[in-house]
């Protein structure tokens, strides 16, 4: 924790506040994924979780349909990520026309276990998005930037479910247990991190023009020592620009500044305090800004 203390002349308390706080560190994660399958209405209780490839079909109005499933690991991403961009890569193994809706799915399942009889049902109404698979043998990217960003904040990831649109349609994605690493899925996700700035004052009178040193009070006269703390509870780092605490000292007021030993900055009346400050790196910097004219005095 850093630690601005001061010493004022003057009639009342000095008030101070944060005026700003923007650090922040972006990052980049490539999430793998740890359960894929697909589940199939014509053999609603057979599972498919150790394939190498997982499908997406529909034909006959309906009466063959195929749904993929997949769940990222996500265990690597901070807490307190602010999601920037999700971007899921699939590769196409085979298609045939037709759209692919992405839903949540809203229950667990396991790749050993997962069925149509079990998990058919279990995903939200409304799709997150929908691709249009490209040719054979290439990539297809879609975002799921704002669900990443809910499961971030506490909804439960249970991953994705892809479901075919109405038309006779199929696609064929390469799973994580295809021999071939470079069909593998993954989502790129690139995320930012911001600190989190704590800030405490704390105010004592040293003495006063009647009293002196002995059991002071805060009359016209006093001096009063106060401190500011600043602690950085976040994840994120805050540069040396990125945190300013203000405090507008008062015409009645002197102020003597100092840092924890360093050089202290003597304001004259009716100057304006600013002080930077850098809780990571453990730096400060501190200027005394007088009025246009009247330069501050440092000592």
């Amino acid at each position: 924790m850093l630690r601005v203390l001061a010493w004022i002349v003057a009639a009342g308390l000095v008030g101070f506040s944060l005026l700003a706080c923007q650090g922040a560190r972006a990052d980049q994660l490539t999430a793998s994924v740890d359960h894929d399958s697909w589940i199939d209405v014509k053999n609603p209780t057979d599972t498919y979780g150790a394939e190498a490839e997982m499908k997406v079909k529909i034909k006959d109005s309906k009466s063959e349909v195929k749904r993929s499933v997949v769940h990222f690991d996500l265990s690597l991403l901070p807490s307190a990520a602010t999601i920037d961009t999700a971007t899921v890569y699939l590769y196409v193994r085979d298609r045939n026309g037709g759209t692919d809706y992405i839903h949540r799915i809203t229950d667990s399942w396991d790749e050993s276990t997962v069925t149509w009889t079990n998990t058919a049902a279990d995903h939200d109404t409304t799709a997150e998005t929908s691709i249009t698979p490209p040719t054979n043998g290439e990539y297809v990217l879609f975002e799921i930037t704002s669900l990443v960003q809910d499961w971030v904040d506490g909804t439960s990831n249970y991953g994705i479910m892809l479901v075919p649109s109405d038309q006779d349609m199929e696609t064929k994605y390469s799973t994580k247990d295809e021999g071939a690493s470079g069909e593998h899925p993954y989502m790129e996700i690139v995320y930012t991190i911001f600190p989190e700035i704590v800030v405490q004052k704390t105010t004592s009178t040293r003495s006063d023009p009647i009293n002196g040193t002995s059991n002071p009070k805060a009359v016209p006269g006093a001096v009063k020592r106060y401190t500011i703390g600043m602690t950085n509870e976040g994840s994120g780092e805050a540069d040396s620009s990125s945190v300013m605490v203000t405090d507008a000292v008062p015409s009645n007021t002197e102020l003597y500044v100092g840092d924890l030993g360093r050089r202290g900055v003597l304001g004259q009346r009716g100057h304006e305090l600013r002080v930077h400050t850098c809780p990571r790196r453990g730096r400060l910097r501190q200027r005394c800004d007088a009025p246009s004219g009247q330069p501050a005095r440092r000592v």
